[in-house]
């Protein structure tokens, strides 16, 4: 009984083995016969050409080009050019009739004669005397103005000293570079300014004025005849210092002379 109960359930399981390898063969079928039908609606693709095979060349043809290429290049050769030969500078003459020896005297030696350059610092101590003479005066009147005018020409003659010393400085050093001493003590410009100096008196502002104008003006013309001077002899480096000095005093009288003016 048991035997045969074991029988027919072993049948039923080969029927139902059966079925499922049926349908999945049937499923496989179906999507071959989907692929195919897809494979037919589908463009033929172009074949790709067949490369051609390089001809080789002969072996004697092989050759011929290694021979050219093996020959010998032609060497390059180069020239170097010799770098073009320049003139010597020229050599500055010295003045005609004018000795070596006769142009140095305490180791200057700058084209000028010493008699020359004695006569060109002479000169420049005198207008040295009378540049720190009116150095001075600016300077006092700067401290000592008073009045409703106080403030404006505290404040000009500032600015005219201040001018003034550099001056100062630039002619007694311009009497050094000629080999002369330039003078320094009150007493030599005392001695050699050809200004006037008015001690002890309380001015006012405007005779201030007044009484630089004048001086400025002297000064001027006195440079103007120096300038002239300097350039006979020669020295054009104290005459264009001269010529730059005579426009600084020029200004300052244009300056006064037009606080003068009502």
């Amino acid at each position: 009984m048991v035997f045969l109960l074991v029988t027919i359930k072993y049948k039923k399981e080969k029927r139902m083995n059966n079925r499922v390898i049926a349908f999945i063969i049937a499923v496989i079928l179906a999507i071959m016969t989907s692929y195919c039908q897809i494979a037919d609606q589908l463009p033929s693709l172009p074949v790709p050409p067949v490369m051609e095979q390089p001809q080789v060349m002969p072996a004697q043809t092989v050759r011929i080009i290694t021979q050219e290429q093996r020959q010998p290049q032609p060497e390059v050769v180069t020239v170097l050019q010799e770098p073009p030969i320049l003139p010597e500078p020229p050599q500055m003459e010295e003045p005609k009739n004018a000795p070596r020896e006769e142009l140095t005297q305490n180791g200057v030696n700058i084209g000028l004669s010493p008699q020359v350059r004695q006569k060109v610092a002479t000169l420049l101590n005198k207008l040295l005397s009378d540049e720190y003479v009116l150095y001075t005066k600016s300077l006092k009147y700067h401290w000592n103005v008073q009045g409703i005018v106080f403030h404006d020409f505290h404040a000009m003659f500032k600015e005219q000293y201040e001018a003034l010393f550099d001056i100062v400085d630039l002619v007694a050093e311009r009497a050094r570079a000629l080999g002369a001493p330039a003078l320094g003590s009150l007493q030599d410009f005392s001695a050699n300014t050809r200004l006037k100096e008015i001690n002890g008196q309380n001015l006012s502002p405007i005779q201030m004025i007044t009484n630089l104008l004048a001086d400025h003006e002297a000064i001027i013309r006195t440079i103007r005849v120096d300038i002239t001077t300097t350039a006979e002899l020669d020295d054009q480096g104290t005459s264009n210092m001269l010529q730059d000095i005579i426009l600084k005093h020029e200004k300052f009288a244009w300056m006064l002379r037009a606080t003068l003016q009502k």
